[in-house]
């Protein structure tokens, strides 16, 4: 299920100051693991992601997860752009994003117990040379939202739909309207192919009458 909320009076990527793009963000979205609140935390746990086939769908073999999870540790949110450098140097951090990469996937849900300087002495990387490795991959502005190296596998959400809706769910923070209504438009418009198997039993008992 995809729910489309517009919120009045949000600040904007390219027009409002970027440290109140970003402080927003803190407000709304997170992926804490941990709070002073047991019904929270068990909430929480349904936010964790799980490997299955549908991670590979429709994507190379190479490809971990469609889904992005792993996802990048940050020591703040950060709302990153890509990086602009000579082939060398990009090669250098496409080089270091190849590492972290690895070490991501080979940590295990028992194994993020990890500090964010922990993390950085695994990968042997500095904060910003880490960043740099991140950047290297982008193609557009992205956000990052602040992550420990626990949290690699938690799910974005917001705190107050996690408690009122009780399941898991994604929240993110739009920084080009166009490719969001891009999305949206394809999402909508999807042939059947695009729906699950349980979508399409629904809908052809309910074609041949088997529901009412």
């Amino acid at each position: 299920m995809h729910c489309l909320l517009w919120i009045a009076d949000v600040p904007q990527y390219g027009v409002s100051d970027t440290i109140e793009v970003i402080q927003y963000i803190d407000n709304i979205i997170t992926c804490q693991r941990s709070w002073d609140d047991e019904a929270l935390d068990s909430l929480v746990e349904r936010q964790l992601h799980r490997h299955t086939r549908s991670c590979k769908k429709q994507q190379r073999k190479t490809t971990v997860c469609r889904f992005g999870f792993p996802k990048y540790p940050m020591p703040q949110t950060e709302i990153l752009e890509p990086l602009l450098c000579d082939a060398a140097e990009k090669d250098v951090h496409t080089g270091n994003l190849k590492r972290v990469n690895a070490f991501l996937a080979s940590v295990k849900s028992a194994d993020e117990s990890l500090s964010m300087d922990d993390f950085l002495a695994s990968v042997q990387l500095d904060v910003d040379s880490y960043i740099l490795a991140v950047r290297s991959s982008l193609k557009s502005a992205a956000v990052f939202i602040r992550r420990l190296p626990s949290e690699l596998r938690v799910n974005n959400y917001n705190v107050h739909c996690l408690k009122a809706w009780q399941a898991n769910h994604d929240i993110q923070f739009v920084l080009d309207v166009y490719a969001c209504a891009s999305y949206i438009t394809a999402y909508v418009t999807k042939g059947s192919r695009g729906m699950s198997d349980l979508l399409r039993q629904a809908c052809d008992e309910a074609r041949h009458g088997a529901v009412t």
